[in-house]
């Protein structure tokens, strides 16, 4: 045998061109002796005895049809025939193509020669300058070993680079939510899993875009719709082959009873093989067993998600990308089985019963697994948002076969825009007061003049002193400034208020809007008065605070009769006159809302 030296580069120097499925023989004389080299199909150079059986060679002669005188090789029954007639020119060299003919069993040939070629592979170059023959052996004498090193069936991992623990990675991007907006502008994503708190994202048809993620996520309030949104619920890490849901009192649709059906009808078209099996020459069974272990391998998935108690949708998709990379690195796509099988012989068919079994189901695994999904849409219809103060609804979580309760959850969403009517009662503060004063007693000198009938003093010499009659101790009272005035009217309030929703720091709901009502003043003295202003109102779904600001109007009492602070009043009991006036102040106060309406939820049952 002659050992290969040469290398794939002067393979590639001399012009020859690797054609797929294609083993490639040059053969060329370097000073006395003829040296030679083999590549495979893709061009990596082996040795001689690797080439394997039935399959196409090309030989490469860096020589000229005159120089040779025969070029024999060995057919069935342990003869030569010469073959040189059917060399082909080419560039520089000259070719001899051995190619496999017929598929049951295959056959190789050289031209139209009907004679088989015998493997391995023994060649006789006659040169007219050499008088011994130039001898080349390709391939194995033992054809079970070069069977199993040249063309071993690996079987694939398909289920290399999945992931089956969770990873609480953050909530699926807008673009995917906004594909499901046909009937609907607003969805809530809930997490139906059982290992997390059940926390939740709303997602707005406005806000969602494939490069607008960070105003998707925060668009508007956080757990905020407004009045007239049609709202879908979507259900995500919830495995609906494990689980029931009901949403609202309905039940949720998984739809997974297809992909079931398709599992049971599965290839069936595919068994009797087809048109397509015409010049099929690929090795049919090692494709028969890579389908068959992958069908096993998918099998075990499906049911691993079907059966995981800790769905998560994320690790879902990325597990399914890796298999479908997995299945297209092996060539594995489904639509060749059918000639696959058809290309077995007889005994190939009986030997492989169970894989044959196995294979036909690998289509109707591999769509069962684009079907897997742990996002399951939960409202058949959207839900319309009326004008109330939050929207709530009820999501139970059941095992599917022993249908025990596993957890129910009650999720509620502010709701914004629209009118609200409440009645508040608190307490107010102003300056509607009565004018607060203190009295002082004394007593003075008070002394008579002697009078004339028309009330003159009488005067002598020009002088009153001796007109005195009599001066007598006289009790007085003087109005004075009270020491400690009251500055405000402290009142139990009752309010009603109109107020147009509104949302802050995304989570607490305002309500600014006018407010009337009455306050029945309990200090320093009782009153009622009548109240106008604006309320803002906190609303945080359980409580509604209301700070509350405007006019108050009422009467209150002043002195009257020209009498102010100063002014003496004769007696000792005597009194100032007061007299009644209306009057108005600025007021503030705070108050708890309760709705007039006595249901303020919107329950979607």
């Amino acid at each position: 045998m002659i050992k290969p030296v040469l290398s794939c580069f002067f393979i590639l120097f001399s012009g020859v061109c690797f054609s797929q499925g294609v083993y490639t023989i040059t053969w060329k004389k370097e000073g006395d002796s003829w040296t030679g080299t083999a590549s495979d199909p893709k061009g990596s150079t082996i040795e001689f005895e690797k080439i394997p059986q039935n399959k196409q060679l090309e030989i490469y002669l860096s020589a000229s049809k005159a120089d040779i005188e025969a070029l024999k090789v060995k057919v069935e029954g342990d003869t030569f025939i010469d073959v040189k007639g059917f060399l082909k020119e080419k560039e520089d060299d000259l070719m001899l193509e051995v190619v496999p003919k017929g598929d049951k069993p295959v056959k190789m040939q050289i031209g139209e020669n009907p004679k088989h070629i015998a493997y391995p592979y023994e060649f006789e170059l006659m040169l007219k300058a050499i008088k011994e023959p130039v001898k080349l052996n390709i391939g194995e004498t033992n054809l079970k070993a070069l069977k199993n090193e040249a063309e071993p069936c690996e079987l694939p991992n398909i289920l290399a680079g999945i992931v089956t623990t969770p990873s609480n990675e953050s909530p699926r991007d807008c673009a995917f939510y906004q594909s499901k907006m046909d009937q609907c502008n607003v969805i809530i994503a809930i997490d139906a899993s059982s290992f997390v708190s059940g926390r939740s994202q709303l997602y707005r048809k406005s806000c969602c875009s494939k490069d607008n993620k960070k105003e998707c996520n925060s668009c508007g309030c956080k757990k905020g719709i407004w009045v007239g949104d049609y709202v879908k619920i979507y259900l995500e890490n919830f495995n609906p082959y494990r689980y029931e849901a009901t949403i609202a009192a309905q039940e949720v649709d998984a739809q997974f009873d297809k992909a079931k059906a398709l599992f049971e009808q599965s290839g069936k078209e595919q068994k009797s093989g087809g048109a397509d099996a015409v010049g099929y020459t690929g090795d049919n069974t090692c494709l028969l067993k890579k389908y068959a272990h992958a069908a096993i391998q998918l099998k075990a998935y499906i049911d691993f998600v079907k059966n995981n108690t800790q769905p998560e949708y994320q690790v879902l998709e990325a597990n399914k990308a890796s298999i479908l990379v997995n299945l297209a690195n092996a060539h594995l796509t489904g639509t060749d089985i059918g000639v696959v099988i058809a290309n077995l012989d007889a005994s190939g068919k009986t030997n492989l019963k169970a894989e044959i079994e196995l294979a036909q189901f690998f289509p109707a695994l591999r769509a069962e697994l684009l079907m897997l999904t742990y996002v399951v849409e939960g409202t058949i219809l959207p839900i319309k948002v009326r004008s109330f103060d939050k929207l709530e609804f009820t999501v139970t979580l059941k095992d599917r076969t022993s249908k025990n309760v596993l957890s129910t959850r009650i999720y509620e969403y502010l709701i914004k825009g629209g009118l609200k009517v409440d009645q508040s009662f608190g307490v107010v503060f102003h300056k509607i007061r009565n004018q607060e004063f203190d009295l002082r007693s004394l007593t003075e000198k008070e002394t008579t003049y002697a009078k004339t009938s028309t009330g003159e003093i009488i005067k002598k010499w020009n002088s009153t002193e001796d007109s005195i009659s009599s001066i007598t101790d006289v009790d007085k009272r003087e109005i004075i400034q009270a020491e400690s005035p009251d500055k405000y009217s402290i009142g139990a309030s009752t309010l009603t208020h109109l107020y147009y929703r509104t949302c802050l720091f995304n989570r607490v709901r305002l309500g600014l809007g006018p407010e009337v009502g009455l306050s029945a003043d309990v200090y320093p003295e009782t009153a009622i008065r009548y109240l106008a202003g604006f309320g803002l109102s906190f609303y945080d779904g359980r409580h509604r605070i209301s700070l509350d600001a405007g006019w108050a109007f009422g009467k209150y009492k002043v002195l009257g009769n020209g009498q102010e602070n100063g002014t003496k009043l004769i007696g000792k009991d005597a009194q100032p006159t007061l007299v009644d006036r209306t009057g108005r102040s600025f007021y503030f106060g705070i108050s708890y809302n309760i709705p007039l309406i006595k249901n303020d939820t919107q329950n979607e049952k």
